[in-house]
C-alpha cells in the first residue's frame, strides 16, 4: 500500500515538471487525509456489579472499526482493565485502545461500578428437633441451616462450617452451635442454634410393681369395685375424665390390667351431698345400701365413721402397698391402733399444720387432744395454750408461724369451713366456722402469736419449726420423691386431724413421720360390710390399679402433671380440686380470688388479711363488703359474664 501511494506522488512531480517546462501552471492535486480508527461502546452492557462477581469479557463490550479494514477482531491486548478491583466496592476505568493501519489511533473509557455484597444468609430449617432427652444421639447438624449468598448462590453446608465443640448430649442443660460462611465478597456470617438436653423421661410405672413375681392376684369373679368420691372432676376416678396426660395414660393402662388380673370392673359413684358425705356414708351402712367399696372422705372425719361402724380396718392388707411407698407417701388414717385410711398419689399437696408436742407438753401445759370440741375447734383452749407458752417458753419460742393471709386460710380448713363452694362456683364464707377461724386469727395477731420469717419464706418458716423455736406450723408440703423436704424429727409426734379428735394420736404400727392434711385431707376408706376374704381381694386390685412406678424419681412429674390440669377453666369445680390443696386452693385464679396483701388487686387473700390484721374490725362485714367484686372478677374469667 505504501509503495503504491509512493509511486503516485512520483507520476505526479513528473507531470509537474513537464508542464513547468512548457511554461505551463501546475496542476493541483488533493491527497486525502486518513480516518482514524472507531471505537464505539455496545448497547445494554451491564457497568454495574455487586462485589465479588466475576468480571466480565470486556471484549464483547465494544464494537473497533478500522477506516480501511472494517470491523476488528477486539483482543484482551485492547483492553485494559488492569485498575479493576471486583472485590472491593467503588468505581473503576476499563480503558479500550486500538491504532489503525495508518498510524492513527482510537480510545474510549467505560466506568465500571463495583458495589458492596450483602453478607451470606443463614437461615434455621422449619420445624427442626432442638429438644433432646440425656443420651440421645447427637443430629446432623450440617443438615439444621440453609446458607445462601447473593454472589455464590445456594451453599452446601459442610462440617467446617459448624462449630459443634460445646455439643454435649450426655449433659443435662443447653448448648449453642455455631454455623460461619465466608462469602467470595469477603462477607462472613454466624448463626446460633440453641438446643436443649433435657433429663431422660422415665415412663410412669409399666404397672409391673403392681404385680410382684409369685403374688396371688385375688379373683373378684365378675364383680365391680366402686369408688365413691365428692367431685368428678377431682376423682372420677383418678382423672380419667380430665386432660390428657402421660400420667392419665398410665393409670388407664393400670387400671385394665388389673381389672383384667382380677376378673372385675372399675366403677365410681359421686356423693349426693357432697359438703356432707361423712353421713350420707353412715346413712348408707344404716340402711344395708353401701353405694361404693371405696370411699374417699375427709381425714378429720375418719374417726367419726369408724365409731360409727361405717368403715373397716385395712391394716391386715397393708403389706400389698409397695415398699417403697413408705419412703414417699407416708399419709394414712388410723384409728384406735387400727389403719382405716390410705391416700393412694404418690404427690399430693398437703395444707398441714404441723405441731411441736415437745413445746406444748413443757410450756402449754394442755393436752392438744382436748382441742377439739363437738365438731370444731375449742378455740380459747388454743389461746390459753399459746399465752402459756409466750409466758414461760424462751423469748425465741414462737406460736404460730405463717403469713397471716394464709393463716385464715389453714384455720378455716382445718375447721371444718371453706372459701367455695363448689357445687355453685361462689364463695361459703357465710359459714360460721369461717368466720370463728378469721376471728380467732384476729386475735392472735393481736397478741402477737403470728409469727413469719423475715424473707417471707415457707422455707424460712420450716426451718424455725425444725430448729424447735415455733409451735404451730403452717405449711403446704409437697409429698414427694424427697421425703425431707419436712423431717421435724422426734419433736413432732402429733399432728392435727389426721388422727381425729379427742382420741388423740394413735399411730402405734407404722414408723412415720405423721403428718396432716387439715383441710380435705384425703383418704380413702372401705365399707364396712365387707368380710375379709372380699375385703382382700378389693384391696389388692384397687392398690394394683395404681401407677406406682419404682422411683422417686417418677413422683417429681407429678407436679408438671398436676399444674397441667389446673389449667383447666371450665369452672371453680375444677380449680380447687386440681391440686387437692382444699376448697380455697390457688390456682389459675390465683391472682383473681386469692391475690396477695402488696399485689394491687383485690383477692381473697387481701380479705384474708384485712380481717387478720385489723383488730376489733367485724370479719362478716368486710368480707360482704368485698366478696361481690372479688366474684365479679371470677365470672369475667369464666365467662359467666357474658351468658
Amino acid at each position: 500500500m505504501k509503495k503504491i501511494a509512493l509511486l503516485i506522488t512520483m507520476i505526479g512531480l513528473m507531470f509537474m515538471v513537464v508542464a513547468c517546462e512548457n511554461g505551463e501552471d501546475p496542476i493541483e492535486t488533493v491527497i486525502p487525509t486518513p480516518d482514524a480508527p472507531t471505537i464505539v461502546e455496545q448497547s445494554g452492557i451491564i457497568k454495574t456489579f455487586v462485589q465479588g462477581s466475576t468480571a466480565p469479557d470486556f471484549k464483547t463490550y465494544v464494537t473497533i472499526t478500522d477506516a480501511d479494514t472494517g470491523n476488528v477482531t477486539v483482543t484482551d491486548a485492547m483492553v485494559n482493565a488492569t485498575a479493576l478491583d471486583m472485590t472491593t466496592p467503588g468505581t473503576y476505568n476499563v480503558v479500550f485502545n486500538y491504532t489503525g493501519g495508518n498510524g492513527l489511533s482510537a480510545s474510549l473509557t467505560i466506568t465500571i461500578t463495583i458495589t458492596a455484597a450483602d453478607a451470606p444468609v443463614i437461615a434455621e430449617v422449619p420445624g427442626i428437633i432442638k429438644d433432646y432427652e440425656e443420651g440421645d444421639a447427637a443430629p446432623d447438624f450440617t443438615t439444621l441451616v440453609t446458607i445462601t449468598d447473593p454472589v455464590d448462590g445456594v451453599i452446601t453446608v459442610t462440617p467446617s462450617m459448624v462449630d459443634i465443640s460445646k455439643v454435649n448430649m450426655n449433659a443435662i442443660g443447653t448448648f449453642r452451635v455455631t454455623y460461619s460462611y465466608t462469602s467470595s465478597s469477603g462477607k462472613t456470617t454466624t448463626f446460633d442454634i440453641v438446643f436443649r438436653v433435657n433429663e431422660k423421661v422415665i415412663e410412669f410405672g409399666n404397672c409391673d410393681p403392681n404385680f410382684p413375681e409369685g403374688q396371688v392376684n385375688l379373683d373378684l369373679e365378675g364383680r365391680k369395685v366402686t369408688l365413691g368420691t365428692w367431685m368428678r372432676n377431682f376423682l372420677d376416678p383418678f382423672w380419667l375424665t380430665a386432660k390428657p396426660s402421660e400420667l392419665n395414660t398410665m393409670k388407664k393402662t393400670c387400671i385394665t390390667r388389673a381389672n383384667t388380673e382380677h376378673n372385675t370392673t372399675l366403677g365410681w359413684y359421686a356423693y349426693d351431698n357432697a359438703l356432707n358425705h361423712t353421713n350420707e356414708i353412715i346413712q348408707q351402712y344404716l340402711a344395708g345400701d353401701f353405694k361404693a367399696d371405696w370411699y374417699n372422705i375427709n381425714s378429720h372425719n375418719l374417726g367419726k365413721l369408724a365409731e360409727a361402724g361405717a368403715i373397716r380396718p385395712i391394716t391386715e392388707f397393708m403389706d400389698y402397698l409397695p415398699d417403697y411407698y413408705y419412703d414417699i407417701n407416708v399419709q394414712f388414717g388410723t384409728w384406735k391402733g387400727e389403719v382405716y385410711g390410705i391416700w393412694t398419689e404418690r404427690i399430693n399437696v398437703n395444707m398441714g399444720i404441723y405441731v411441736n408436742l415437745d413445746l406444748i407438753e413443757e410450756y402449754g401445759q394442755i393436752n392438744p387432744a382436748e382441742l377439739w370440741n363437738d365438731g370444731e375447734w375449742n378455740w380459747q383452749a388454743l389461746l390459753d395454750i399459746s399465752s402459756a407458752i409466750k409466758e414461760n417458753a424462751p423469748t425465741n419460742v414462737e406460736v404460730f408461724g405463717i403469713n397471716s393471709y394464709d393463716l385464715g386460710s389453714y384455720l378455716i380448713g382445718s375447721n371444718g369451713g371453706k372459701t367455695i363452694n363448689p357445687e355453685t362456683d361462689t364463695f361459703a364464707l357465710n359459714d360460721a366456722r369461717a368466720i370463728n377461724a378469721l376471728e380467732f386469727g384476729q386475735e392472735l395477731a393481736e397478741r402477737g402469736y403470728v409469727w413469719t420469717a423475715e424473707d417471707g419464706t415457707d422455707t424460712s418458716t420450716r426451718a424455725k419449726f425444725t430448729s424447735g423455736e415455733l409451735v404451730f406450723y403452717f405449711g403446704s408440703d409437697w409429698i414427694s420423691g424427697d421425703p425431707s423436704i419436712l423431717k421435724p424429727g422426734e419433736a413432732v409426734k402429733f399432728t392435727l386431724g389426721m388422727v381425729p379428735f379427742p382420741v388423740g394420736p394413735d399411730v402405734t404400727d407404722i414408723a412415720t413421720e405423721y403428718r396432716l392434711p387439715i383441710t380435705v385431707g384425703n383418704l380413702w376408706v372401705m365399707r364396712s360390710d365387707l368380710d375379709d376374704t372380699m375385703a382382700e381381694k378389693v384391696f389388692q386390685y384397687f392398690i394394683n390399679t395404681v401407677p406406682w412406678g419404682d422411683d422417686d424419681e417418677q413422683d417429681l412429674r407429678y407436679t408438671e402433671t398436676m399444674r397441667d390440669h389446673m389449667d383447666d377453666r371450665t369452672s371453680l369445680e375444677a380449680y380447687v380440686s386440681a391440686s387437692r390443696m382444699g376448697y380455697f386452693e390457688k390456682t389459675f385464679l390465683y391472682g383473681v380470688v386469692w391475690a396477695l396483701p402488696d399485689s394491687g388487686s383485690s383477692g381473697i387473700g387481701n380479705v384474708y388479711g384485712e380481717i387478720i390484721n385489723t383488730a376489733g374490725a367485724s370479719a362478716t362485714a368486710i368480707i360482704e363488703a368485698a366478696l361481690p367484686s372479688i366474684q365479679a372478677q371470677i365470672d369475667q374469667v369464666l365467662g359467666k359474664d357474658q351468658e
